[in-house]
């Protein structure tokens, strides 16, 4: 079988337990939809021969065209090297409760492999596992040193490591944002009790692209950090409130050399305050003709889900994450998986912007195209605390 980007698909073998079954109807969320057709019922355990000992990114196709409701179907997905320890994938897959149903859907992770072998392990909750296809490969030589981690302590008041640097002024963003940015110790700062505090204010602000009527704060790495593969993840806690658009997302390195959305734009978390419930994912890069037409003229490339965790959002401690692989990028939620963009997925001429640095952003946003203006209700200050941010590689 042949994707959509013209790479072959083979056969599967290795498979124990289960028989082929029919999927109904199409598949949204992909453009190998094909890939998704050929599906097994009841699988058990899936056995791969992989090259040489070390670590390898797995990436699990499957879908619920079936006509299956929330939780009748539900089961976990761990790996192993044959040995007795294993490596827990996903647990308590419910492929129609946590993608809708009728979607392309996956579950991701990283197995350390010892020997020639892996197996990956269907393990059923309720009713039979359900799979299409299966993509592994190599994760070795990826990592790119030890975790770092930045836990923001020290004084009340003070700046953070030097790893983050402001930037300043009122854009132009391109995305409608009604606040300018500064340097103040008032829209960013150490709160003394291990975390970053980063403040929007009703205030006004003018420079050189005009005047502004709130203020707060964008921390960047460029220069400083970045990464290119492995695991990014934050603790953080983000305001409610219309206008108010708190987010963690990383940019590529080569901005300045190819613009947006050339470099890519892969965002870890993003929540608008008028959806307190709420948070998103998202992969942006360059588009093919079919997408909308974004910044300077260019066709952008939008790939994302918004997801809701069961708790809220805004006003509540949570831990972001998201995986980057070379085939895959993976975004959670206190350690749930609820999105992967992958390759297999986009569609010919959409760019997979995966592959070179990134350099990380946090920025607590007024307004936007997106999130919609404040109004009487929205709270000034309004604040977004950030108790860690690591990457793991």
């Amino acid at each position: 079988m042949t994707d959509a980007l013209g790479r072959t698909w083979s056969p599967a073998s290795g498979l124990s337990g289960g028989a082929p079954t029919p999927v109904w109807g199409g598949i949204a969320g992909s453009s190998s939809e094909a890939l998704y057709k050929s599906a097994r019922l009841g699988v058990r355990d899936w056995t791969v021969r992989v090259p040489a000992a070390g670590t390898y990114a797995v990436d699990i196709l499957t879908t619920d065209a079936t006509g299956d409701r929330p939780g009748d179907r539900v089961f976990d997905v761990t790996a192993s090297d044959g040995t007795a320890a294993t490596t827990a994938l996903a647990t308590g897959v419910d492929i129609v409760g946590t993608a809708g149903g009728w979607w392309a859907y996956h579950v991701t992770g990283r197995v350390a492999v010892a020997s020639g072998t892996l197996v990956v392990h269907f393990v059923p909750r309720r009713g039979e596992t359900l799979v299409t296809a299966l993509c592994v490969t190599s994760a070795g030589g990826l990592d790119l040193g030890p975790t770092t981690t930045d836990d923001f302590t020290g004084p009340a008041g003070a700046a953070p490591s030097a790893s983050w640097v402001p930037r300043v002024g009122s854009g132009p963003w391109g995305s409608g944002e009604l606040e300018a940015y500064t340097a103040s110790r008032s829209n960013s700062a150490l709160d003394g009790a291990g975390h970053l505090a980063i403040t929007a204010r009703r205030e006004s602000w003018s420079d050189a692209y005009g005047s502004r009527a709130y203020t707060s704060a964008r921390l960047e790495t460029k220069g400083r950090l970045t990464f290119t593969y492995g695991r990014v993840e934050a603790r953080m806690l983000v305001p409610g409130g219309a206008g108010l658009w708190p987010a963690f997302w990383s940019l590529g390195s080569d901005i300045d050399a190819v613009d947006w959305p050339r470099s890519g734009e892969l965002d870890v978390m993003e929540s608008l305050g008028s959806q307190p419930d709420t948070v998103y994912g998202h992969l942006h890069s360059l588009g093919d003709a079919t997408d909308a037409t974004g910044w300077q003229g260019q066709h952008v490339s939008d790939i994302g889900r918004g997801f809701a965790p069961g708790t809220p959002v805004a006003g509540a401690w949570h831990t972001y994450q998201m995986e980057v692989t070379p085939e895959y990028v993976t975004f959670g939620v206190d350690g749930r998986q609820y999105f992967t963009a992958t390759r297999t997925d986009m569609r010919p001429g959409q760019a997979w912007p995966v592959g070179k640095p990134y350099y990380l952003v946090l920025d607590l946003a007024v307004g936007g195209d997106w999130g919609g203006a404040p109004d009487a209700s929205t709270p000034f200050p309004a604040t977004m605390l950030v108790d860690s941010v690591t990457l793991r590689p």
